[in-house]
């Protein structure tokens, strides 16, 4: 998930509700067979998952995490279960969630060798680099729109109250922020060592770990999985995400085909960017069916000129809704706010149909 600005990645911090195992300050460890394991944070959505494949004489580590931190106690962690070097690092795709500690793996294990498609490499020159530099002032600017809007009891932008479990929610980021800015020790710009554009392969130890470019460009355009056939294991990038999805990127009929390429793998096991690991693909499914229909839903709207505003109030599907967010206040909020929304918005736009600026 791109980090437009702090305001976006507080807000859209969501509780996981799994049963936490080895937990640590801000992870928990899962292993998912005996030589992969997954450093999942205790707070999905902004904060993606960290994947150890473990080889017979290092490690391949997939996304480094939107906060030095995070990273740090990945490492440390990674450090209790094999004493084997990180050997290289893959970044899915360029968003700052997924790529802004490298440069913590690369300090820690200065031999490993990062991994990205080219796109990616090109992206992260336009857009990390300058993240990088800024990243305690976006982190401290954040720490204060917080505040004023908990202060104000409601939500900048959409004015969504701030209560009950909302309120929790706002009161727990503030706190992750201020202790960020208590835990920074300095960050460096960290690019790709290594890119391809099509797939790579590596043969680690008895698996095999295939990247692959998902051509449909859904969620970017250097988007990679990593594919371990003889586990039956799928590392998703942001291909998959839970526990709510987004359409934040233009491509959004790309989104369709790119979860249709992980389903036809028949995966076992599905690591996603965020959220819960799945171990059969009624997740994916349920995402693709939510893509699906609301592209035919809102492109039925336009067939029928029914104007932006009036389409975004009246098109939704409670079914397929309610499926993913339940009665949570904060996915309802985050579902609308980052998946509904921008499905109408790049949709419209695409079709030069978006009112006019006043």
């Amino acid at each position: 998930m791109k980090r437009i600005s702090l305001l976006l990645c507080l807000v859209v911090f969501l509780f996981s509700g799994s049963s936490l195992n080895a937990q640590g300050k801000y992870l928990e460890t899962i292993k998912v067979t005996d030589s992969i394991y997954v450093f999942k944070p205790k707070i999905d959505w902004l904060h993606g998952n960290g994947v150890a494949i473990i080889g017979s004489d290092g490690v391949f580590f997939i996304d480094t995490y939107i906060q030095t931190n995070y990273a740090e106690e990945a490492i440390q962690r990674l450090k209790q279960i094999t004493r084997l070097p990180v050997k290289y690092v893959l970044n899915t795709h360029w968003h700052n969630d997924h790529v802004i500690g490298n440069y913590i793996f690369k300090k820690k294990f200065p031999a490993c060798s990062i991994i990205a498609h080219d796109a990616t490499f090109s992206d992260m020159i336009k857009t990390i680099k300058e993240a990088v530099a800024t990243e305690m002032k976006v982190n401290d600017d954040g720490i204060a729109q917080a505040e004023k809007e908990l202060k104000d009891g409601k939500t900048q932008n959409t004015g969504t109250p701030l209560t009950g479990s909302m309120k929790d929610f706002w009161e727990w980021q503030i706190r992750e922020g201020y202790e960020y800015r208590k835990a920074y020790k300095g960050n460096q710009f960290a690019n790709a060592d290594i890119t391809f554009s099509d797939s790579m392969t590596f043969h680690w130890g008895s698996q095999t770990i295939r990247l692959i470019h998902v051509a449909s460009n859904g969620h970017s355009a250097g988007d990679v999985i990593a594919w371990i056939p003889e586990k039956r294991v799928v590392v998703t990038g942001d291909i998959i995400v839970g526990p709510t999805p987004y359409a934040t990127y233009s491509n959004i009929k790309g989104m369709v085909n790119s979860i249709q390429s992980i389903i036809d793998l028949d995966p076992a096991v599905v690591i996603p960017g965020h959220g819960e690991i799945g171990y059969d693909l009624s997740y994916p499914r349920l995402l693709k069916q939510a893509f699906s229909t609301y592209i035919q839903g809102i492109e039925k709207a336009m067939e029928d000129k029914i104007p932006y505003r009036e389409a975004k109030k009246s098109i939704s599907f409670p079914e397929i809704d309610n499926k993913i967010t339940g009665d949570d206040e904060i996915k309802k909020w985050a579902y609308r706010s980052f998946f509904i929304n921008w499905m109408f918005y790049h949709i419209y736009k695409a079709h030069n149909a978006l009112p006019l600026p006043k």
